[in-house]
């Protein structure tokens, strides 16, 4: 429908024909060399050419209001992970499939839209190239993605065909919904006998030599007494074989169980329970888990200018990891292979110089503790340490404050709420740390004003890391933070984060290599990150690099690529399930690159844990929603009552308003009478 308004009264349109009437009785009234037949045509051209051109001052515009109409939508969901198909039900995934199809066109010819998508709510264009292969499911995440991608819908209702079982987030009947949910329940709901591994726990890292303990819980669901055995293996070699028994109405057995360890690196254990007669599937019957076998311990020195209760709050810290093994000494050791040196007032005062030669010569890293038995002209000449001349003996009472800038590692969302209340430690007054590059973590405060003074820094001395906390007693921190609340939790994290922080090999390299992370789920992206530097150290880009992976079973894939930007990362597809390892290469101004690492791809199906279907939870959801459950069995029921709906389609209205000059006509219609008017007065002699 389309109107024509005015920006001013219509009142104005008559003072516009009076306009024209006017302006072509001036025109016209006089003798013309032409009829008076067409003194009167050319008068009516000219009237109507003025009351239009002063009509158009008036602003007009045209108003058009259209309708149209959307039909509602009805979303048709799938449950489409492993449980599906991995029992009985699962001889029925073809039929599925043309029910599905049937329940879609049948909709559609009832009038409404339909959308049908999976557990993430993707979209299926093509039933027939459905897959059933999600190894979890969330029904809540899908119920609310459903939500927010069809908030502006004219959502009709939802049928939602699955087996009821959830294994990840919370209950989809937390999920409220503004229209009806009907559920087509799928699988078996009969009483099931299988076995399973249910559990496997363990260490993630081991040392080389050591033995791994394994506790092992295995799952008996409805067997009344079974017997088997537990087979473990590693790099496809048999190392345990246990036999397993299930008493009568027994359905959990813990099984503890201790292996050897031998080679470093990444390495896959696989589990297995020997199936026997009668399970429902045995998919779950292995497990694979992977730790990581280090070669070796990180080795640090403790070295202390005299016995201090510091000592041993650190020294304890320390040793909680087994990955560490900490000697203390009060003297300077011959060999120094070591990965940090923690020096606690060290150098002395009474340290001698040839030690503090060596200490200084030393490529280690360090992280120097500052206190009032150090050398301080050591300080000033080695580490840059400022003395304000006003420097004494006596010793500030300093609360750290936490820099919430810093960036060199990460703390946990408390430890800033636990820096803010601790005791203050012994800081040596006029004594302060000189290096504008440094990174602060700590800064001091001096009774209840806050300074810009660092407290606890960490630096780089001679391309070796360098952390320095300038004062003692901090083993008053540990003995509050246990006080307040029986635990070490923060200071702990202090202490292992400085220690792993600083023992960690940050030389520059001029080629890396490395995935994203270390552990990939299967069918995920292997991301490689590249990055590659001249000989000044300067990140550089062009150089091609030859990736090569080889897996568990020897196998190896060859790559190459050439990154193009600074931060260029390289994806790697469909890899198996296993332990990865892979060797880049490249050739830098001449010099050949080599780098080199692992990876772990992880397949964990918690599907596989439950295969029996739960009715009762559809048969919930839709009573929730007033909506109805039909079993799968029953499905012709539901396709039939679809003819019992009435869609209602949803009127849309949209209003334009365009301004008549916008429109081409209008200035045609002008130029035609305008020219009109020209040309018979030409023709006619009136020019």
């Amino acid at each position: 429908m389309t109107s024509l308004s005015l920006t001013y009264s219509f009142w104005w349109i008559l003072l516009c024909i009076l306009v024209g009437g006017l302006y072509a009785w001036v025109q016209y009234s006089k003798s013309a060399p032409w009829s008076l037949t067409l003194n009167y045509g050319l008068a009516g051209l000219r009237w109507v050419l003025i009351s239009l051109l002063c009509f158009l001052v008036l602003e007009p515009f045209l108003n058009s209001v259209t309708n149209y109409y959307q039909k509602p939508l009805f979303i048709v969901a799938i449950d489409n992970s492993t449980s599906i198909t991995s029992n009985k039900f699962g001889a029925q995934e073809k039929n599925l499939k043309n029910e599905l199809k049937k329940v879609s066109s049948k909709l559609q010819t009832q009038g409404y839209e339909v959308a049908m998508v999976g557990l993430e709510t993707e979209n299926i264009e093509l039933i027939d190239s459905l897959k059933f292969d999600y190894t979890t499911t969330d029904l809540a995440s899908q119920l609310n993605d459903i939500k927010k991608n069809y908030a502006n819908y004219n959502m009709a209702g939802m049928v939602l065909f699955s087996d009821g079982i959830f294994n990840k987030g919370y209950s989809p009947l937390a999920v409220s919904t503004n229209f009806p949910i009907y559920t087509i329940g799928l699988g078996d709901t009969s009483y099931i006998t299988d076995l399973a591994i249910s559990k496997v726990v363990h260490n993630s890292t081991v040392y080389e030599g050591n033995s791994l303990m394994l506790e092992i819980h295995s799952l008996n669901t409805g067997f009344k007494q079974v017997a088997t055995q537990l087979k473990i293996r590693s790099k496809g070699k048999p190392m345990v074989t246990k036999d397993i028994a299930f008493n009568p109405n027994e359905i959990l057995v813990k099984t503890i169980v201790s292996i050897p360890i031998t080679g470093a690196g990444k390495q896959s254990i696989r589990i297995e329970l020997v199936p026997v007669e009668g399970e429902l599937t045995i998919l779950n019957n292995t497990r694979t888990i992977y730790v990581d076998v280090i070669d070796a311990q990180k080795k640090i020195l403790l070295i202390a200018a005299s016995p201090h209760p510091d000592i041993k709050a650190i020294k304890t810290t320390i040793e909680k990891n087994e990955y560490y093994k900490v000697e203390l000494a009060y003297n300077l050791p011959q060999k120094l292979d070591y990965d940090l040196i923690i020096a606690h007032q060290y150098p002395a005062t009474n340290t001698n110089a040839h030690e503090k030669e060596r200490f200084t010569k030393s490529n280690n890293a360090k992280w120097m503790i500052i206190g009032g038995s150090n050398d301080y002209a050591y300080l000033q000449n080695e580490l840059a340490f400022s003395t304000s001349a006003s420097r004494s003996a006596k010793a500030d009472l300093v609360k750290p404050l936490l820099n919430t800038n810093f960036t060199n590692f990460n703390v946990s969302d408390g430890f800033l709420l636990w820096v803010s209340d601790l005791p203050p430690i012994s800081v040596p007054f006029g004594l302060d740390i000189n290096n504008p590059l440094a990174q602060v973590l700590l800064r001091q405060q001096i009774g209840s004003v806050a300074t810009e003074q660092p407290l606890m820094v960490f630096a780089k001395h001679k391309e070796t890391n360098l952390g320095i906390l300038l004062g003692t007693n901090s083993w008053k921190w540990k003995l509050d933070e246990y006080r307040l609340t029986q635990s070490h939790q923060y200071y702990d994290e202090l202490i292992s984060k400085t220690v792993q922080y600083l023992s960690a090999d940050q030389r520059k390299k001029r080629f890396y290599v490395a995935p994203q992370k270390s552990t990939f789920e299967q069918g995920e992206d292997v991301l490689f990150d590249t990055q590659e530097y001249n000989a000044l150290y300067e990140q550089i880009t062009g150089s091609k690099v030859t990736l090569e992976i080889t897996g568990e079973n020897g196998i190896k894939q060859g790559f190459s690529y050439v990154p193009l930007s600074a931060n260029s990362v390289y994806k790697v597809r469909n890899l198996a399930e296993g332990v990865y390892s892979y060797k880049a290469h490249t050739k830098l101004e001449g010099k050949n690159f080599t780098t080199k690492g692992q990876f772990i791809i992880k397949h964990l199906n918690v599907e596989l844990l439950n295969a029996r279907a739960d009715f009762d939870l559809l048969q919930k959801m839709a009573t929730k929603s007033n909506g109805a459950f039909y079993p799968f069995s029953s499905i012709n029921d539901y396709t039939k009552s679809i003819e019992n709906l009435n869609p209602i389609s949803t009127i849309h209205t949209t209003q334009k308003a365009a301004s008549i000059l916008n429109f081409k006509w209008v200035l045609v219609l002008l130029l035609v009478l305008a020219t009109s008017e020209w040309f018979l007065r030409k023709h006619y002699g009136g020019y």
